[in-house]
């Protein structure tokens, strides 16, 4: 069997958003050094490792959210969903597609639905399915973005 895999990304990045996001993280690390170097002269070390936790926090969840991508690929009768961050692939949720239930698209009857999983970006609702699995026998959901191409393939893996 081929290997499919599709990347989906994030079709506009919030440059403002994301300017303001990182001048707000500058200004909070700055305000704990202040608080932290007034009240604790004791253990002055203290205000660096909480200014390295603070930022590699703040670069992390900066990260994630506006620059990371993710990937669908359907190989070996799997589904895998991972997440890219620059060049490296964090695999989110490794499904055999046997365990799969099955794939509606997601309108308004179906939007009533929890999913536990979320591969799309939060904004673009476009050409979304939620998929239905069995784990640990209690059903679980996702919510995803494929392409027809991907989608047909899905379904035919769904019919073995």
């Amino acid at each position: 069997m081929k290997e499919i895999t599709e990347i989906v990304e994030r079709k506009e990045k919030p440059v403002i958003k994301i300017f303001l996001l990182i001048l707000g993280s500058v200004f909070l690390i700055n305000f704990v050094i202040f608080v932290v170097n007034r009240y604790v002269e004791r253990y002055p070390y203290i205000s660096n490792i909480i200014v390295i936790f603070l930022t590699v926090i703040s670069c992390t969840l900066i990260l994630i959210n506006y620059f990371s991508k993710y990937s669908y690929t359907i190989f070996d009768e799997q589904i895998i969903f991972n997440r890219i961050i620059g060049k490296r692939e964090f695999e989110m949720l490794r499904l055999s597609s046997s365990d799969v239930i099955a794939v509606y698209s997601y309108n308004k009857e179906i939007k009533k639905k929890k999913y536990i999983h979320n591969f799309t970006f939060k904004k673009e609702r476009e050409n979304l399915y939620l998929g239905e699995y069995k784990k640990d026998g209690k059903v679980e959901t996702f919510l995803f973005s494929p392409s027809e191409k991907l989608l047909k393939e899905l379904n035919k893996e769904l019919k073995k």
